[in-house]
């Protein structure tokens, strides 16, 4: 069997054959090696995979016409993305001549059988198939979204950490007990972050690198001074890696959105596994401001413009409460000194 495949030049295999070559391995290859698969996919549309060969000394590659397949630029876009992301796809093309479909190529890069390097090109010919509908779709690729999957629970533990850790501000420290009225947390659904990855426009590899607030945990604070407390606690809490500050409530937003948004990494225990730098987004505010935001949140969630009048009226709103909250400053630093 071995004499009768792996022989220099070309030889062709077709999908009825394939159990055969079981035991028939990919080191077997000469330099000039080249096996084509002759492969009947499903519902007779026609696939074949060519050049299956010795890249190097440990590794092998095989192209993968793409027939019958309309969707080009979304094609391309994940095959761009797919290259940058994935170590199996090496390279891709793309005819500008009619009638002459895509191709991908495949690195394969451990030993296996030619049964095995079959199936394996054929997942990845599928992944790159599902990735190029997802795109088309508006949705995760089947692969992306069992990672995604997998990977909120991580963060759901590391948002009930910081969650925590917040908690005990009040609890370690009597004077800081009144400080913070409300903690309230959450992490995004697949269907949220779905949505996010095409609203914002990125790729879906890049959205744990990308997206700082798929676990968040709001804190609520009587006093404008202790929101600042609560910063400093965070900033100075060794279980957080600070990774930036923005203080919105020093620099409002132009529609008088106020509060302070920090971005920390922790790491957490999950299942066995230590997952380090899992991003947390912590937002601070005062109940004026949470009030403001709450309000104005429902009217303009996801807006793709909001007109001049409503914007400068929910300025006026939020520097009135502004006001108030520096009025309720005073008053509470003048009680003090009675």
């Amino acid at each position: 069997m071995i004499n009768d495949v792996i022989k220099h030049g070309h030889s062709y295999i077709w999908d009825m054959e394939i159990d055969s070559y079981k035991d028939v391995f990919l080191h077997d290859f000469y330099d000039d090696t080249t096996i084509n698969f002759e492969y009947l996919h499903c519902e007779e549309m026609y696939i074949d995979m060519h050049g299956l060969k010795r890249r190097d000394n440990s590794t092998w590659e095989i192209t993968i016409p793409i027939k019958c397949f309309d969707e080009i630029q979304e094609f391309e876009t994940a095959c761009r993305e797919m290259s940058k992301h994935c170590d199996f796809l090496i390279s891709y093309s793309i005819s500008k001549q009619k009638f002459v479909e895509p191709t991908i190529t495949i690195l394969i890069d451990k030993d296996m059988s030619i049964y095995e390097a079959f199936y394996y090109a054929i997942s990845k010919m599928d992944a790159v198939i599902d990735y190029t509908l997802s795109l088309r779709e508006n949705r995760l690729s089947n692969k992306l979204r069992l990672i995604v999957d997998n990977k909120l629970p991580v963060y759901h533990r590391a948002m009930k950490k910081v969650e925590l850790e917040l908690s005990n501000f009040t609890t370690d420290d009597s004077s800081n007990i009144h400080k913070i009225i409300e903690i309230s947390s959450r992490v995004k659904t697949i269907d949220s972050i779905q949505e996010k990855v095409y609203r914002k426009n990125i790729c879906q590899f890049e959205l744990f690198e990308r997206f700082d607030d798929i676990a968040g945990v709001r804190c609520t604070c009587e006093f404008l001074n202790d929101v600042y407390d609560v910063l400093e606690y965070i900033k100075q809490n060794p279980l957080f890696n600070v990774q930036s500050i923005e203080d919105k409530i020093i620099n409002p937003s132009q529609a008088g959105y106020r509060g302070i948004h920090i971005i920390v990494t922790t790491d957490v225990y999950y299942k066995g596994s230590v997952y380090n730098n899992i991003k947390v987004e912590i937002q601070l505010r005062t109940a004026f401001q949470n009030a403001w935001s709450m309000k104005t949140h429902q009217l303009t969630y996801k807006q793709k413009s909001i007109p001049v009048d409503i914007s400068e009226t929910m300025k006026m709103m939020s520097d009135a409460l502004n006001e108030a909250d520096n009025a309720a400053q005073k008053i509470r630093n003048s009680l003090r000194h009675l």
